[in-house]
């Protein structure tokens, strides 16, 4: 049985993202309803209704950038201009959570919006040049204004499968090229991250050279690539052989859109030869938009972690907040975040709401405030436990004892592959000989 570590102080999950031991750093992305709430009195969620709920008297209380009135802390976060109000006046004023946050001691990155693009939820007209351009211009705007870091406007490669009519790898490309050009020619001192895309390995290394002497600042990984880790690797290596990663070359590497606790032990791994072997500066994050958008959209909320010995060594329980099933939250005995402490069913389906799932705004909000936190919590405890079992194992080894390897065994394995790999003359040969195992660790 392996024992949870208590949570951190004040609910403050700021991690140590300096030094080569340095974990990876998870960015939840934040969707816009989570964003403008905050910009709201607590009365226009309910009225005077706020008195009722224990700890829950002001809109501040959401905001996790904020480590003054936050109730929870949390320094990073991804934010998306297919979200966002690109007008910046506008949106400093009903996006005040990012815009206005203190950009000493919190960093945002900016999804260029990609994908919102190509389904239609941000407009733009692509047959016509002057149009496209405009758009790729205010978007760089945007990225500037908000955030510390954003990626190119790209156009992922599933826009193949939106439109199969209209998109081919070529134009994909393409497009992707003429947005390059336009945030090259800007100079700026947000960090701009060139993004990588491939459904197959030889569209993988087109798509490279095709955009590898931009002169941005760092990487990001979408699509094909992103979900295999033996693709991760190889792109890696041919980075880093090229120089890619180098000092001056390369701030700031992003995975887009993957979140679990495996995964997270595997940046972890990659951050920490990268520091040791190529670039002490180098910071690897990645994002997903689960605690948002499995309260928004499916009314979903953590009730617990567990572990367990095999992948992904962590559970984040959900379950559907329903009305039918209130009584879940007067049970003194159901398992809950601090966060939910103390709310009853009424807090969280008030009389009046006229909404199919019982549920007012401020309902949505502590959902999704809870989830972010137990998804903390689980990044929290599967690296510091993973780092404390290493760390075992190596003082056990030192005294001629073999280690019971049962739990988190497979991140172990894979560390020791992605180590070997770094340090290997023949880097490619290795991937091929694990790939089984690491194709199947995403």
């Amino acid at each position: 049985m392996i024992p949870f570590l208590p949570p951190p102080e004040d609910n403050d999950f700021t991690p140590l993202i300096t030094g080569k031991m340095a974990h990876a750093t998870y960015l939840p992305a934040v969707n816009a309803p989570y964003v403008r709430a905050m910009s709201k009195s607590m009365a226009k969620f309910r009225g005077n209704r706020e008195k009722s709920l224990p700890g829950y008297a002001r809109t501040s209380i959401f905001n996790f950038l904020d480590k003054s009135k936050g109730k929870v802390r949390y320094p990073y976060a991804l934010y998306s201009a297919g979200q966002a109000m690109l007008d910046t006046a506008k949106g400093d004023v009903e996006e005040a959570f990012i815009q206005k946050r203190n950009r000493r001691t919190t960093k945002i990155l900016a999804d260029s919006g990609g994908f919102q693009l190509i389904t239609g939820v941000l407009d733009i007209k692509w047959d016509n040049e002057a149009d496209a351009n405009k758009t790729r211009r205010d978007i760089l705007n945007w990225i500037e204004h908000t955030a510390d870091g954003g990626m190119t406007l790209d156009v992922p490669l599933a826009a193949i499968d939106v439109q199969p009519n209209k998109w081919t790898f070529e134009k994909c490309l393409a497009e992707t090229i003429k947005s390059n050009r336009i945030f090259a020619e800007k100079k700026t001192d947000t960090a701009i991250l060139n993004v990588l895309h491939g459904r197959t390995i030889p569209e993988e290394e087109a798509w490279y050279k095709a955009v590898k002497d931009f002169p941005f600042q760092g990487w990001a990984f979408g699509g094909g690539i992103r979900g295999n880790l033996g693709r991760v690797l190889r792109c890696l290596i041919k980075l880093r052989d090229d120089k890619m990663l180098d000092k001056g070359r390369c701030q700031w590497m992003h995975f887009l859109g993957v979140e679990q606790a495996h995964t997270s032990l595997a940046y972890t791994a990659i951050q920490r030869i990268l520091r040791f072997t190529v670039n002490d500066e180098i910071m690897i994050s990645f994002d997903s938009s689960n605690p948002f958008r499995e309260a928004d959209r499916w009314q979903q909320f953590v009730t617990h972690i567990t572990f367990q010995p095999k992948k992904p060594f962590i559970n984040v329980n959900t379950v559907m907040a329903r009305k039918e099933d209130a009584a879940y939250f007067d049970n003194p005995y159901a398992p809950r975040s601090p966060i939910l402490e103390g709310l009853t069913a009424k807090d969280l389906f008030p009389d009046g709401v006229t909404a199919d799932s019982g549920m007012d705004e401020l309902s949505y909000q502590i959902l999704m405030l809870n989830n972010l936190y137990m998804r903390l919590l689980a990044n929290y405890q599967v690296n510091h436990v993973a780092d404390a079992i290493r760390g075992s194992q190596a003082l056990a080894r030192e005294k001629g004892i073999t280690p019971d390897p049962s739990f988190l065994q497979g991140a172990v394995e894979i560390e020791d592959i992605i180590i070997a790999i770094f340090r290997s003359e023949t880097p490619l040969s290795l991937i091929d000989e694990h790939r089984a195992a690491l194709e199947g660790y995403f």
